[in-house]
């Protein structure tokens, strides 16, 4: 066997292996989504005493979504993806959240997609998020833009979120976290307030509407739909 032979045949065999490889991280990250969105939802309740309301406005939804919420705790995500268990859902965020102990784990499990740092990159993962959402999945992201524990108000929004629903046509379901005292023995043993989960009706862009007019609309449209919410507390 002449040396060119032996390095494609060992190249195949590598091109195998690495398939091979992605195919079981592949099945190791679907099975451990599973086993989390079973368990999140009691997680959440007994950690965190989460209710949620108007989940009825997520099953209006039939296909591709995107959702956004504030970014008020570090496991915010894990709550909404407890309430779309019927979704594949696809959370994207800064590498560094990646790599942070058991959060960025979970968060990768979940489906945690990382946002690329190079400027050149981000034209093509823009469109990978518009096919991911044109397929039927969902998408969230956090129009705030950043955490910020608690937050006593509603922050202002970033156009990203409006941007990918108007340019992959699905509609935007909006959330909110409220707050609500905790009463009783527990009041004891934990001092943060408990969370509440609020879903609320889906907003369908006009695509028929200027692009830059009807980014802004929606953005609008979600902000006061969740300040009213978030006021209603």
């Amino acid at each position: 066997m002449s040396m060119a032979q032996y390095e494609a045949e060992n190249l195949g065999e590598n091109v195998i292996i690495e398939r091979n490889e992605d195919k079981r991280h592949f099945e190791n990250r679907f099975a451990l989504r599973k086993i989390a969105l079973t368990l999140l939802p009691l997680y959440n309740r007994l950690m965190f005493g989460l209710t949620v309301s108007g989940e009825d406005n997520l099953a209006d939804v039939s296909g591709g979504m995107v959702t956004i919420c504030n970014h008020v705790h570090t496991l915010d995500c894990t709550m909404v993806a407890g309430v779309c268990r019927q979704h594949r859902m696809y959370f994207p965020t800064l590498d560094e959240n990646l790599k942070m102990p058991f959060v960025g784990h979970l968060v990768d499990d979940l489906g945690g997609i990382p946002i690329p740092e190079k400027l050149s990159e981000f034209r093509g993962f823009m469109e990978e998020i518009e096919a991911t959402l044109r397929q039927g999945d969902a998408v969230h992201l956090f129009p705030e833009g950043s955490l910020e524990v608690y937050c006593p108000t509603l922050r202002p929004f970033q156009k990203g979120a409006f941007t990918f629903a108007y340019d992959a046509e699905v509609p935007l379901v909006p959330m909110i976290l409220t707050y609500r005292s905790v009463n009783g023995v527990r009041s004891l043993f934990r001092k943060k307030p408990f969370l509440h989960l609020a879903i609320l009706k889906p907003v369908y862009p006009d695509v028929n509407n200027k692009r830059s007019h009807e980014i802004q609309r929606l953005l609008e449209k979600c902000r006061l739909e969740m300040q009213k919410a978030f006021e209603k507390k």
